[in-house]
């Protein structure tokens, strides 16, 4: 149906609708074209509804076409009476005017974007990349990380520049270490094209660590999905913080449920411990770690004891490490009595743990590998047959080996049993002897313990030299069968003379094999061997010198 636009707004003129109702075209008619189609003149919108109306009456109502029907218009011409066009209003006839004064609309050229998607762009991307990349030398820190969120290929020209500023290393191995202003790189290194997960991450955290920092290094490990884990992550904890924050405490959380299978937590004790270690908070988890250390006493607090508990008993460990704890005897009594794990296979702890709770703690487990780790404690002096009148309860058949000042080794063995299954003993001398005699606190430790192999003994720096010579009643002789013998001399630099003593010691063990020398000291290996060989019973002895 055609339409005509008349000058007066609102009146069409429309051809009736009778003739479209009938059937196949009458022979004769004209092709039906618009001028056929449209012939009518215009009429008032009263007049044309009325005569519409009429027609449609008259013809009933509509016929139901089958489907399927083939539908031929036929055309005609109509005729209306002409009715004489009015003159337009003063109002109508002024605006008109004032347009045509103005003339035709002016054409706006149109504006092109930063990048045309029918490929044409502004100058900026005529510009070679390394001219793109000079340019970010000139730029604040601020308006590179703005000129990163442009595009993806400006993001990848500014990014190192912004990683220089802010001192940040993009990691060339499995290696990846950050402090705070690292952090503020992170997120941005992560949609990188030069983004890679890496093996290991270390991050330092000192008093200037901000809840933004933790936040955003929160957000990278909860951006971590899928096969991107990182297995080890270290906190070093040294320079801070003083006590837990929720948002630390989150970002901990948030490593933990990461699939993560080495957590690290190195620190200091910065306070005392709870008053009481059971956290009724605490809850089973979803986590990995089999591998945990927790070496501050920020996990030991009223605020952190609950992820501590909780991390303990979902956690599959196998090794474990709780040093720094700030812990008294009786909070590590009700901490140890509470702990049910069944993966664990290796266990370092600290000496200020009671020797009876440790026990009862070990009988319950299948621990392979014990360490003693003896830090700022000191174990109380014992007699010199500590076991002479003691009577073990316990039986540590799973213990291979073993490893603590000689100390609070005795001290556990007035508790404990450990059958012939002991392979490895390694004995951390302090600065004095508890019997006046380092030899003999060695020879009061492997007397019990016949199933050792190997011997390692270690001697700090700051020991007494006077307590490394041989005992005035001669040293009797060693009843174990030790094979290998390790001497960790860590004062040989500063005295030679306790090489010399520790030589003395070697007719002590006559059936000894291996000797590795661990020591600092700027004679020869060849000079070693031969002052050790000069006191070996053996003359088939193998002597191995190990620089530290």
């Amino acid at each position: 149906m055609g339409l005509v636009q008349s000058h007066f707004a609102g009146m069409l003129a429309v051809p009736p609708k009778g003739d479209a109702r009938e059937g196949s075209p009458i022979s004769g008619d004209p092709a039906p074209t618009v001028q056929n189609f449209c012939t009518a003149t215009l009429v008032e919108v009263a007049q044309k509804r009325k005569f519409c109306e009429d027609q449609d009456s008259a013809l009933g109502p509509p016929t139901k076409i089958p489907r399927g029907t083939s539908l031929v218009l036929k055309t005609s011409s109509v005729s209306v009476q002409q009715i004489p066009l009015t003159t337009p209003s003063l109002k109508r006839k002024s605006s008109e005017d004032q347009d045509l004064s103005l003339g035709p609309p002016a054409k706006v050229p149109r504006t092109s974007s930063l990048i045309s998607p029918r490929g044409y762009s502004c100058f900026i991307w005529r510009l070679p990349n390394e001219l793109l990349g000079h340019i970010t030398t000139f730029l604040p820190p601020n308006s590179l990380l703005a000129l990163t969120q442009v595009c993806q290929l400006l993001k990848e020209i500014a990014a190192p520049r912004y990683f220089l500023l802010l001192g940040f290393d993009t990691p060339q191995s499995n290696y990846l270490s950050l402090d705070d202003r690292g952090c503020e790189a992170l997120l941005l290194w992560r949609r990188t094209r030069a983004f890679a997960v890496p093996n290991s991450l270390y991050f330092s955290v000192s008093r200037t660590t901000t809840d933004d920092h933790l936040y955003a290094l929160r957000t990278f490990f909860e951006s971590l999905t899928g096969s991107k884990i990182i297995c080890q992550v270290h906190l070093l904890l040294f320079s801070g913080p003083d006590k837990p924050s929720h948002s630390f405490l989150r970002l901990l959380e948030c490593i933990r449920g990461s699939g993560c299978k080495e957590l690290t937590c190195h620190g200091l004790p910065w306070g005392e411990g709870p008053r009481i270690c059971r956290g009724k908070g605490a809850f089973v988890c979803n986590t990995e770690i089999e591998s945990l250390e927790l070496s501050s006493s920020l996990f030991f607090t009223s605020m952190s004891i609950a992820f501590t508990l909780s991390t303990l008993r979902s956690a599959p460990l196998v090794n474990l490490r709780l040093t720094n704890t700030a812990l008294t005897a009786v909070q590590w009594t009700k901490f140890l009595g509470d702990l049910r794990l069944r993966s664990l296979r290796s266990l370092e702890i600290e000496a200020t743990c009671p020797a009876h709770s440790l026990v009862e703690f070990l009988s319950r487990h299948q621990v392979k590998t014990l360490t003693i780790i003896s830090g700022t404690a000191r174990c109380s002096s014992l007699p010199r047959s500590p076991l002479r009148h003691a009577r073990p309860t316990a039986l540590l058949s799973s213990l291979t080996r073993l490893d603590g000042p000689p100390s609070y080794i005795l001290s556990l063995l007035r508790y404990a049993y450990i059958p012939g299954t002991l392979e490895y003993l390694g004995l951390r001398l302090g600065a004095s002897s508890f019997t006046d005699c380092f030899l003999s606190d060695v020879l009061l430790c492997t007397e019990h313990l016949p199933g050792v192999n190997e011997l390692s003994v270690r001697i700090p720096a700051e020991a007494d030299l006077r307590a490394l010579a041989l005992p005035e009643n001669r040293a009797r002789t060693c009843l174990v069968r030790v094979k290998d013998l390790t001497l960790w001399i860590l004062n040989s630099e500063s005295d030679v003379n306790a090489i010399l003593q520790c030589a003395r010691w070697l007719p002590t063990f006559p059936e000894i094999e291996d000797l590795y020398l661990c020591a600092g000291t700027s004679r020869s290996d060849d000079e070693l061997a031969h002052l050790f060989r000069s006191f070996s019973p053996s003359s088939s002895l193998g002597i191995t010198v190990l620089r530290v």
